[in-house]
């Protein structure tokens, strides 16, 4: 079974993925994706429903900041977010259950995704970020 997920890179890039499930359940397939050991969950709400970030747990102190998952997720929150780091992988929920994004919810954050590629300085400042992280020794 996969679940269909929507992954933002710290590059900027970003592409709807599929996100495999062994006997386990997805997380294995879920830390391959962020590029993580540990992952942490962000949960938002908005007019399409619950949406859950899966960020690297430890990002903060080794990965890059991912400005354009922080501009995206601070949109679907409602609220400014603290920056993100490391690779961002959104999906669905219902209830406690991780779940695939509706064909509603991935046109939504596709939309959104479109609107911050088109933000005055977003390139630049994800170029700083890369820069910044890479002076100080992070992945």
């Amino acid at each position: 079974m996969t679940s269909t997920g929507f992954l933002i890179r710290t590059d900027g890039t970003a592409e709807t993925v599929e996100v495999a499930s062994d006997s386990r359940g997805h997380l294995a397939h879920m830390r391959t994706l962020v590029g993580a050991d540990y992952l942490d969950v962000i949960g938002t709400r908005s007019a399409y429903g619950q949406m859950d970030a899966w960020v690297d747990d430890e990002g903060a102190f080794t990965a890059i900041p991912n400005v354009a998952a922080t501009v995206l997720l601070s949109e679907l929150a409602g609220r400014q977010m603290q920056p993100l780091f490391g690779h961002v992988l959104i999906l669905s929920r219902a209830g406690a259950d991780t779940i695939s994004l509706s064909a509603d919810q991935i046109e939504y954050v596709q939309a959104l995704y479109g609107l911050a590629q088109e933000l005055p300085g977003l390139h630049e400042s994800i170029a700083r970020a890369h820069h910044e992280a890479a002076a100080a020794g992070r992945r």
